[in-house]
């Protein structure tokens, strides 16, 4: 090549390349083996870290197809605990009334013996408050009822200035406890065994409501049986009680 056919520029862009490789080509044995232990640790890291995350996706999955499975499983099971657990609430609910019903039907007897007349005692004096201003109070008794209130009646009668003339009248036909009472504008009714008797009758109805409702495989208590004592105590049969315990009307 002679010296007008040489290119000087190419030349010289060649050089400086070369130069460059060897700059960057410029690393000694150790660094070598540095970098490539730093890549394959860096590429270790990587395939840990993507074969974790791989693992925790396939747990979660696997977590909730087996939550799903379970679910699936105890949805019958569930269900039936739910309706047995109605049906047990529906035998309680029976079972107090039971409960209910035979301890009043073995208290209300104590109790028409031991507060009959104290009931009846307190009806009396609402009556002689209720008839205040009016000329007359009539006050109908049982024979031994009246025996045995009468004089404190009289008395507390007596104690009220403007008390009505007080008539008191034994009536046959009244039970121990019982009592009527009429003034110039009203009248008043009472009978502590028919209230009893009434509470009595509603109990036995919703016994037998909750009997109707609750599931035949539910286990029920028998009915009580109705003693002798409270057939006499209550007087009469329940569908056959008369509904209000007391009545008063007022012209």
């Amino acid at each position: 090549m002679t010296l007008f056919a040489r290119n000087f520029d190419h030349e010289r862009e060649a050089e400086e390349a070369e130069a460059r490789r060897l700059e960057r080509a410029r690393h000694t044995e150790e660094e070598l083996q540095a970098a490539v232990a730093l890549a394959r640790a860096e590429g270790r890291e990587e395939g840990r870290m993507q074969g974790m995350a791989e693992g925790q996706a396939a747990a979660l999955q696997s977590l909730a197809a087996r939550q799903t499975e379970a679910l699936e499983a105890l949805g019958p099971a569930i269900s039936d605990l739910l309706s047995q657990a109605g049906a047990h609430r529906q035998a309680l609910e029976a079972q107090s009334l039971d409960f209910a019903l035979s301890l009043c039907e073995r208290l209300i007897p104590e109790l028409l013996r031991g507060h009959s007349r104290d009931r009846t005692a307190e009806r009396v004096r609402r009556s002689l408050r209720l008839a205040l201003g009016s000329s007359a109070l009539r006050i109908h008794l049982a024979p031994t009822t009246l025996e045995a209130l009468g004089p404190g009646i009289q008395a507390a009668a007596a104690a009220r200035p403007d008390a009505p003339a007080l008539h008191l009248l034994a009536d046959p036909e009244l039970d121990d406890g019982d009592m009527r009472a009429a003034w110039d504008n009203g009248q008043m009714e009472y009978s502590y065994e028919r209230t009893c008797g009434q509470i009595l009758d509603v109990l036995r109805r919703s016994r037998l409501v909750a009997i109707e409702e609750a599931p035949q495989t539910a286990p029920l208590t028998p009915p009580a049986t109705k003693s002798a004592e409270t057939k006499r105590a209550t007087g009469v049969p329940p569908s056959d009680q008369s509904p209000p315990e007391e009545i008063q009307r007022h012209g």
